[in-house]
């Protein structure tokens, strides 16, 4: 999509360089906010930033702009996810949790692996078409995570 823009490949390899540092950092403070925040809450807030990056990336497509999208939206997606597989977990009884977890998390690749088919036609429109439904995806999120029940603090047995 950023080759299409008029990035170089070299200006886009950097800038995925650069955004992949968000997944070193975000890990250690999932690990401090997870017990610490209403999971929820914590992701909800993560998903709503990672929409907020996409749409700054659509709305001023210019290096540092795309650099400093890039970082956030790899730092929200880290904390999100491991908050989410452990939301998950909360949402159902141990009796079928592993196939709930399972089935939840396959149910997510598959929408991964269906996603360039969606992404990249729409970029094909307008650029912030592409981000636009990357922006829409963690709208879409946000919201279902909001449906569940608040988890954090409580007993699982």
């Amino acid at each position: 999509m950023l080759t299409d823009r008029g990035f170089t490949l070299t200006a886009t390899l950097s800038f995925l360089c650069v955004s992949s540092i968000g997944f070193v950092i975000d890990p250690l403070i999932a690990i401090r906010a997870a017990d610490r925040y209403e999971r929820k809450m914590t992701i909800t807030l993560a998903l709503l930033v990672y929409s907020a990056a996409f749409i700054a990336i659509a709305l001023a497509p210019a290096n540092i702009v795309v650099m400093a999208g890039g970082l956030v939206i790899t730092f929200t997606i880290g904390l999100a996810v491991p908050l989410m597989y452990t939301l998950t977990a909360e949402s159902f009884p141990n009796t079928i949790r592993a196939r709930s977890i399972a089935s939840s998390d396959g149910l997510g690749h598959l929408g991964g692996a269906l996603a360039p088919f969606v992404i990249l036609p729409a970029a094909g429109v307008r650029f912030g078409l592409g981000t636009g439904v990357m922006a829409a995806s963690g709208l879409i999120t946000a919201a279902l995570v909001l449906m569940t029940r608040r988890h954090t603090g409580e007993s699982l047995d």
